[in-house]
């Protein structure tokens, strides 16, 4: 989720506070705000080191998610193999520091994985 510079402050916030209420109404008991760079905690891994010197320590997102008050937990990035392991990090860590950018107007056609994937469910309380 991005905005473009012509958001007024605080849009952000309205919109996963929104998401929230609605989710609640629909009785959803747990949502995820996704993963935050363990950078931004303090933690020093390899991967996040890479993100940082491309300016993506994750502090700001971190400070964004915080204000929802989450309860913080761990998630790991996995893969069959090294190699696509390796992959996979390359890919997140260059999705995060140098995003596409924003498109004006129409919204951008889906692509064929992301109506293969429409239907996502959430984790279960466990």
């Amino acid at each position: 989720m991005r905005h473009g510079p012509e958001a007024p402050d605080g849009t952000m916030h309205a919109l996963v506070t929104a998401a929230i209420a609605a989710a609640g109404r629909r009785g959803v008991s747990r949502l995820s705000l996704a993963a935050v760079p363990e950078a931004a905690f303090g933690r020093n891994l390899t991967m996040d080191r890479a993100l940082a010197r491309h300016g993506c320590d994750g502090a700001g997102l971190l400070q964004f998610k915080a204000a929802f008050a989450p309860r913080w937990q761990p998630l790991y990035l996995a893969a069959p193999h090294r190699a696509a392991l390796a992959l996979a990090a390359c890919e997140v860590a260059r999705a995060i520091a140098h995003p596409p950018p924003l498109r004006q107007g129409d919204p951008p056609p889906v692509r064929r994985t992301e109506q293969d994937h429409a239907e996502y469910g959430f984790a279960s309380a466990g």
